[in-house]
């Protein structure tokens, strides 16, 4: 499990590279955790070598709703019983953000995720290629999000 910025990228698992890079273009969207899987589990977090997992705030008030049915809809493209979506608060009324995991299982490939993810959201903003579009930062932890701030912006 590794959080970053975009100067840590190298200290991604290299499985969860490509899909981490393209959750960095979808608005309204933070990851705060993934893993590639490892093959000794160090944490309890980590997953095994044929997982994946990516952790992720949605806030509410930054197209973080239309954000999350793109990452639902390329999930039931490559694999609807071995990628699963999973909301990890139930109350967002106190501060507009949702917090979610994403979790694959049985082999389900983060690289074929990240394509299917990277085609939704070319036709959603109408874009040939996703460098046109805006990055979104990484944080390294829970509490480096504060949403009055991300909401003001």
């Amino acid at each position: 499990m590794t959080t970053l910025n975009g100067e840590y990228r190298e200290e991604l698992d290299k499985r969860i590279r490509r899909l981490v890079d393209v959750f960095s273009y979808l608005p309204g969207i933070i990851i705060y955790t993934s893993c590639g899987g490892h093959e000794e589990k160090n944490h309890q977090s980590q997953c095994n070598t044929d997982e994946f997992n990516v952790g992720f705030f949605v806030f509410v008030k930054k197209e973080g709703l239309s954000s999350l049915r793109l990452i639902n809809r390329a999930a039931k493209l490559v694999d609807r019983n071995n990628i699963i979506i999973i909301p990890q608060n139930s109350d967002n009324s106190t501060n507009n953000l949702y917090i979610y995991a994403i979790y694959g299982f049985n082999g389900v490939s983060p690289d074929d995720f990240a394509y299917e993810l990277e085609k939704c959201i070319k036709s959603y903003f109408q874009v040939t290629n996703i460098n046109d579009l805006e990055r979104h930062f990484y944080s390294s932890t829970r509490d480096d999000i504060d949403p009055s701030v991300e909401d003001s912006k």
